[in-house]
């Protein structure tokens, strides 16, 4: 069924294998279930929040216009009752811009840039996560990987004992022979694809911190 439900979404099988991935990652951690925030423009977010939400991954909340959503998701024939639907509202968007305009307007940025950088769904998900609004946001299906990991340092920024921005591929394995449990840990695929000695060492000590809280 879950195949059939990906071909559906106009997917080819590895959004199946993917899915599946998750709900092995799922299964490693039960209970400790997380709220993440999917941006949507096209229907692979609607389709993937849909999936997301029944196996019970985590609690997706969809960031853009509702009307667009219900129709993206009728047409797809998707059930999208029990996902969250929040669309960027002038109140939220002047809160949320309180938050980080002391810290941009050092950079430049003016009131009025802040809000307008807010209403894009990219920024407003990472500033529902800086705000505590959420636990995560998912991007990436319609933008660039620049675009997504600008978003998040912008909004919610780098840990403080971390001098870099690195990546990482978390890999859910068939097989558990391999790695913990068929888990690990890739880095850096896209970010730093060329450290230096002293970054490089430092994306190894958070790839390892990341790989013992996830796996």
């Amino acid at each position: 069924m879950l195949a059939e439900r990906a071909v559906a979404f106009g997917l080819d099988e590895r959004f199946h294998e993917a899915i599946v991935g998750l709900r092995n990652l799922h299964q490693l951690h039960a209970g400790m279930i997380k709220e993440n925030i999917l941006r949507i423009r096209e229907a692979l977010a609607a389709g993937a929040a849909g999936i997301v939400s029944k196996e019970g991954i985590a609690r997706p909340v969809l960031v853009g216009d509702p009307d667009r959503i219900a129709e993206q998701a009728r047409s797809l024939g998707l059930n999208l009752l029990k996902v969250e639907v929040v669309h960027p509202d002038r109140v939220t968007i002047e809160r949320y811009t309180e938050m980080f305009l002391t810290d941009w307007r050092a950079r430049g940025i003016t009131e009025l840039e802040a809000q307008s950088r807010l209403e894009d769904p990219m920024y407003f998900a990472a500033a529902m996560v800086r705000a505590g609004d959420a636990d995560g946001f998912v991007g990436g299906a319609t933008t660039t990987t620049a675009d997504t990991v600008r978003a998040a340092i912008r909004c919610i920024g780098l840990a403080p004992d971390s001098s870099i921005v690195s990546s990482y591929f978390l890999m859910a394995l068939p097989s558990t022979e391999h790695g913990e449990r068929g888990g690990l840990v890739f880095t850096d695929c896209a970010v730093v694809p060329v450290p230096t000695a002293p970054q490089l060492a430092e994306i190894a000590l958070q790839a390892a911190a990341n790989t013992r809280k996830l796996l």
